[in-house]
């Protein structure tokens, strides 16, 4: 082996370590943005889920309004019967 052929495979050797070096460098990075957006995804799922919980706890307050506003409905209305029937009588006597 002459030494240009050692020049060249020490420069073959150089590269691959900076090669080398730099995928450990971008691999490193990679592992902090999975490490981050991991961490995100675990706070998103828990405000996801207290947000159905609210949701479903707002529902159901939605629902039994709507249910007091019908029996309100229904007790108005036959208050305003009452009521007529009354103002009949009144009227007739």
């Amino acid at each position: 082996m002459d030494y240009q052929q050692i020049d060249i495979l020490e420069d073959k050797i150089n590269m691959a370590i900076e090669l080398i070096s730099r995928l450990r460098k971008e691999n490193r990075q990679l592992e902090q943005q999975n490490s981050e957006l991991l961490e995100r995804a675990e706070k998103s799922e828990t405000a996801l889920k207290m947000l159905q919980e609210e949701f479903q706890h707002l529902t159901a307050i939605q629902n039994e309004t709507e249910s007091y506003q019908k029996r309100e409905k229904v007790i108005k209305d036959k208050v305003e019967a009452m009521l007529s029937k009354l103002d009949s009588i009144q009227f007739s006597v």
